[in-house]
């Protein structure tokens, strides 16, 4: 995968790409663990299952409660960056683990998805869109439509109706399940996503989007 990747970093800004252990993160600023399965795996494919994402934590815990304490040993002053699902209360784990340093990806990819379906939605560019989704990466996270602008202003038609709003809701709400029936992972639109923000960030803080 390393030798894969190295060949497509050519196009991106300086960086060495290298297999390795644990203990090559000592000094790292930041630490993302993916480790984890996901909801095919996990067996949170259905959209009515209010749980979501959360049915996922008992075996993603375990997974971290290995990890953590070998990143932590080696790395104290990282900035771990949870991306596994379901994130915030991972994120929660990492804290008990006794790693203070900890983000959670949290609805950061949601508020992106939001922003394109209303693009889509609307037949224009996502970057005139600002939009956010709050609270958590799963069922029961929560779209601030009323505060969504297009080009400064609120949403136009033909996203003024209920059933519109809900319809775009919908797509984002359930996006992995949506990816993962189509590929058996949701893993392109995070991994950029992350690697964008996270550079982006340690080069140049004020260069980030709202926080994860």
């Amino acid at each position: 995968m390393v030798t894969d990747l190295k060949y497509g970093g050519l196009l991106a800004p300086f960086c060495l790409l290298r297999d390795g252990e644990v203990e090559d993160l000592a000094g790292a600023a930041a630490v993302l663990i993916t480790a984890g399965v996901n909801e095919k795996t996990g067996g949170a494919m259905d959209r009515a299952d209010p749980a979501g994402r959360l049915r996922l934590l008992a075996t993603n815990a375990a997974i971290y409660r290995d990890i953590v304490p070998r990143v932590h040993r080696v790395a104290p002053e990282t900035v771990i960056v949870v991306v596994t699902d379901p994130p915030d209360p991972l994120a929660d784990l990492v804290r008990k683990l006794g790693h203070d340093h900890v983000i959670s990806s949290g609805t950061y990819l949601d508020s992106l998805r939001f922003r394109f379906h209303i693009a889509e939605k609307l037949g224009t560019s996502s970057v005139q869109v600002e939009a956010q989704v709050l609270g958590e990466h799963g069922t029961s996270e929560v779209f601030v439509s009323s505060a969504a602008r297009v080009g400064g202003v609120p949403l136009p038609e033909p996203l003024t109706t209920a059933a519109a709003r809900d319809e775009v809701e919908r797509k984002v709400r359930y996006a992995n399940i949506t990816i993962i029936e189509g590929t058996g992972a949701s893993a392109l639109g995070i991994g950029y996503n992350r690697a964008n923000h996270d550079s982006e960030g340690m080069m140049d803080p004020s260069a980030n989007g709202p926080s994860p």
